[in-house]
């Protein structure tokens, strides 16, 4: 406008100064200057004003592209923020979760921790117990050791006496066994006896004692294998066994004809005792056999039995 305004003014000037220059000139007259000058400056103004309305719509246009750029930047912008957010928001709530997941399983493993020690202090308090009643109980074994020191002498009195007596009774055997010899054959004149003994000490449980190693065997009618013996001819024959078992231990053993339990048992017991005294049992008893009927001795339960020379396994026909 300020520039119309000016542009206006310099052609009134202009104008003026050819009047006055001019002022009885056959050109044009000052109305038909004026009228011209109007016409221009009217179109002037129509290019100026199209030339700012082209400057404003384009300066509009712009200012309408960086907005909606700037709109749209600012929507990714904000969109961001709004997935960092949630993102943040996602983490806290995780962190929140696992904070009370801890809380929990702390308080579980105190709570445990708890309980143990309670169920500790109990069976430290029942160990206390138990220990001072069995410091009662040894004082009453302290008190009673005279007396299984009495029993165990006694014990050894009477196993002296057994092996007393059964030194006799196999010097007995020994000479009916040579008496008998004449009669203890079978029918073509062949001696039936036998002597033998276990090898290896061990324990059995209803078992077969197998007397694995021989002495003597006239007729060959005792297996060392199998620890049975065979009757060759219709008879009467004798048997005797003995076994020697560790001290605290206890051993029970029988005869057995055919599988079936004769009431002739061996049986020897210290058991809990506390020494160093050995027990042996015997048995010696008479049986009436078939051709073909087996004999052997058969354990009902033996711990500590001893092997070699402490015991054995003998018969013979009468």
């Amino acid at each position: 406008m300020l520039r119309i305004c000016v542009y206006i003014f310099f052609v009134f000037v202009v104008f003026g100064v050819q009047g006055l220059l001019h002022p009885g000139g056959t050109g044009p007259t000052i109305e038909e200057r004026f009228e011209a000058l109007e016409k221009e400056l009217r179109g002037n103004i129509t290019t100026l004003q199209q030339q700012m309305f082209a400057s404003e719509t384009l300066a509009l246009r712009q200012i309408l592209t960086l907005e909606r750029t700037f709109r749209k930047e600012l929507e990714l912008e904000m969109e961001e923020l709004q997935a960092n957010f949630s993102a943040q928001e996602m983490l806290l709530v995780q962190e929140r979760q696992l904070r009370l997941d801890l809380e929990r399983e702390m308080n579980k493993t105190l709570q445990n921790i708890s309980n143990v020690l309670q169920i500790s202090k109990s069976r430290i308090d029942n160990v206390v117990a138990e220990q001072e009643a069995k410091g009662k109980l040894l004082g009453v074994s302290m008190t009673n050791t005279s007396i299984f020191r009495s029993a165990i002498q006694q014990q050894v009195n009477q196993i002296s006496a057994s092996l007393s007596n059964t030194q006799n009774h196999l010097k007995t055997l020994n000479a009916s066994i040579q008496s008998a010899s004449t009669s203890s054959r079978t029918g073509d004149g062949t001696v039936v006896a036998f002597t033998a003994y276990a090898s290896s000490s061990k324990d059995y449980n209803t078992e077969k004692i197998v007397f694995n190693s021989v002495i003597t065997n006239y007729g060959g009618a005792y297996n060392s294998g199998t620890g049975i013996f065979t009757s060759p001819t219709d008879g009467v024959y004798a048997f005797t066994w003995t076994h020697l078992t560790h001290y605290g231990r206890y051993c029970h053993s029988y005869l057995t004809k055919d599988g079936t339990r004769l009431n002739l048992d061996a049986h020897s017991n210290l058991q809990g005792l506390s020494s160093t005294v050995y027990t042996m049992a015997t048995m010696t008893g008479t049986l009436h056999l078939s051709k073909g009927d087996e004999v052997w001795i058969q354990t009902q339960h033996c711990e500590g039995f001893l092997g070699s020379p402490y015991n054995s396994f003998s018969g013979w026909k009468l």
